[in-house]
C-alpha cells in the first residue's frame, strides 16, 4: 500500500495522477494499491448522475470566486472540494478486495464512521444516499468509479471547511438537506495532517 498526501493540489492534476496510476495497474506495471489524501483548491465536481443546473450562481460569479467545475466519471451528482477538507482517493484493485463495488462502498463508509467516532461524532450511513450523515446534514460525500475493477475517485470529508461554498450549489443534488463539518459539530479545529494520519491507520485496517 502506497499512501501519499498532497496539500493545495489542483483538481485536474489529481485526475491526471489517478489516471496514470490506474493505467499502470491495468498494464501490470504497478501492482501496488494506493491511497491519495488531498486538499484541493476550490472546485465543484459533477458526477455521472449530475447536471450543471445544480450550480446556483452564474459563470461570472464562479470566475470572481475563482471556482472551477468539472464533469467527472464517478457516481453521484455535484459536490464541493476545497480547503479544510480531507479528500481521499483510494486506487485499489478490487480483484484483491472482494470484486464487489457495493461492498467496497460500504467498507469505505464504515472506515469514515470509525474516523468520526474518534472525534465523538456519531454519524450514520443512509442506504439510499451514499455518504456519511448527521440527520439531514452530510459531513462526507462519497462518489466512486472503477475501471476493470480498479477504483477511482473516493470521498470528501469536511473538517474545517467554509460551508458557504455549498450554498452556491444543490449539494449532491439535494434542495432539502444540508452539510456540516467536524468543526461545526465539535467546535474544535483539527488540522488536515491530524485527520489524515488518523484516517491512514483506520484505512489500513480495512484495506491493507
Amino acid at each position: 500500500m502506497i499512501i501519499k498526501k498532497y496539500r493545495e493540489m489542483d483538481y485536474n492534476k489529481a485526475l491526471k495522477l489517478m489516471d496514470k496510476i490506474i493505467s499502470n495497474k491495468i498494464n501490470n506495471t504497478d501492482n501496488n494499491d494506493y491511497l491519495l489524501l488531498v486538499e484541493h483548491f476550490p472546485v465543484y465536481t459533477i458526477g455521472r448522475d449530475g447536471d450543471k443546473s445544480d450550480i446556483l450562481i452564474p459563470e461570472k460569479k464562479l470566475n470572481e470566486l475563482n471556482i472551477k467545475y468539472y464533469n467527472v466519471d464517478r457516481g453521484g451528482k455535484i459536490t464541493f472540494h476545497g480547503p479544510g477538507q480531507l479528500i481521499g482517493y483510494p486506487i485499489l484493485d478490487l480483484n484483491n478486495h472482494g470484486r464487489d463495488l457495493l461492498l467496497y462502498l460500504n467498507t469505505l463508509e464504515n472506515s469514515l464512521l470509525e474516523l468520526l467516532n474518534l472525534y465523538n461524532i456519531k454519524a450514520e450511513r443512509i442506504k439510499s444516499d451514499p455518504g456519511i450523515w448527521l440527520g439531514k446534514n452530510k459531513i462526507a460525500a462519497i462518489g466512486i468509479g472503477a475501471q476493470r475493477w480498479i477504483t477511482k475517485h473516493g470521498f470528501a470529508l469536511n473538517i474545517n471547511t467554509d460551508l458557504d461554498y455549498f450554498s452556491y450549489i444543490n449539494p449532491c443534488g439535494f434542495t432539502d438537506r444540508g452539510v456540516t463539518s467536524i468543526f461545526q459539530e465539535t467546535g474544535k479545529e483539527f488540522t488536515f495532517e491530524k485527520v489524515a494520519n488518523d484516517y491512514i491507520e483506520i484505512f489500513k485496517n480495512y484495506f491493507n
